[in-house]
């Protein structure tokens, strides 16, 4: 019965990936995933199951569905008109769950996910790859992220501010190593054997942190690198013309788009209409360099 169409964000993001032996390649990564069968792509985290439905490859371009839902509760409906509810039942190895659309380009490493309230996030569809991945004794110690690419406008909320008192930032390893955009916090993660940089600087008391050098530059620095290193970034502060302290998150102002696509008779968005948009939006995203 609903039909129509709804509006559903598409959020783009980095990916990033590697073994103990180095970088990997990413076509054989997904190639090894598709020959699982679905019991093997999906597991069971809190009492939540996520899951890898499908997985499409069509030349450099990767599709997945993903699947997330709580396998501990049946569900359980209302009249409206009566006031009376009553349980569903679900059969044997059924699951109630939600449906995220994912694009991956293998050759440029973007990544486009549907952005799905009540469904898996990226960083979920992220861990269940690599926990999956993991299974095979050519991908030890893989690690293997999705990387919000920021904004424009997560640099302009930034300039707004008169004061910045605290500025925080977390980075992951890049594909290959640490040395992209070298200094001092990546050396030490790089010979540190690390997998995540989380750091934050605060100001003096009634000071502010340098709006153009440091961390803060740092950060609009890789605001609008081509491939994100970021997992997230926040400034605090107080904004031009105002008295209260406000904060920004990288979060908030990820680089994405937003599409009206039809929904079927039971709700759900139709698959080809919301790839096609996602498609579209994959081959507006500029090539690295431009």
């Amino acid at each position: 019965m609903p039909g129509g169409k709804i509006v559903r964000k598409l959020q783009l993001f980095s990916l990033h990936a590697r073994t103990e032996a180095g970088p990997l390649d990413y076509q054989g990564l997904f190639n090894f995933m598709a020959g699982f069968g679905p019991a093997e792509r999906a597991r069971i985290v809190g009492g939540r199951m996520i899951a890898l439905g499908s997985v499409r490859i069509e030349g450099d371009r990767v599709w997945l569905h993903a699947y997330e839902g709580d396998i501990k509760t049946d569900p359980l409906f209302l009249n409206v008109f009566s006031g009376q509810e009553h349980p569903g039942k679900l059969e044997p190895n059924d699951v109630l769950v939600q449906k995220t659309h994912v694009l991956i380009d293998t050759e440029t490493r973007n990544v486009v996910v549907e952005f799905n309230g009540r469904g898996a996030k990226a960083h979920d569809i992220a861990e269940l790859l690599q926990t999956i991945g993991l299974a095979a004794p050519g991908y030890r110690g893989l690690e293997l992220d999705f990387n919000p690419k920021a904004g424009e406008g997560f640099i302009r909320e930034i300039e707004r501010f008169s004061r910045i008192r605290i500025a925080a930032l977390k980075l992951s390893r890049p594909n290959f190593n640490w040395t992209d955009h070298r200094n001092h916090l990546t050396d030490m993660a790089d010979q540190s054997n690390g997998h995540v940089i989380d750091v934050s600087v605060f100001a003096a008391r009634d000071e502010s942190l340098e709006q153009n050098h440091g961390i803060v530059r740092y950060i609009k620095t890789l605001v609008r690198d081509p491939l994100s290193m970021f997992k997230g970034a926040s400034v605090t502060g107080v904004r031009t013309n105002e008295n209260a302290e406000t904060s920004v998150s990288l979060g908030r102002f990820i680089e994405h788009r937003n599409v009206k696509v039809r929904r079927t008779a039971s709700g759900h968005v139709v698959d080809a209409d919301i790839e096609e948009e996602m498609l579209h939006y994959l081959e507006s995203v500029p090539p690295i360099g431009e």
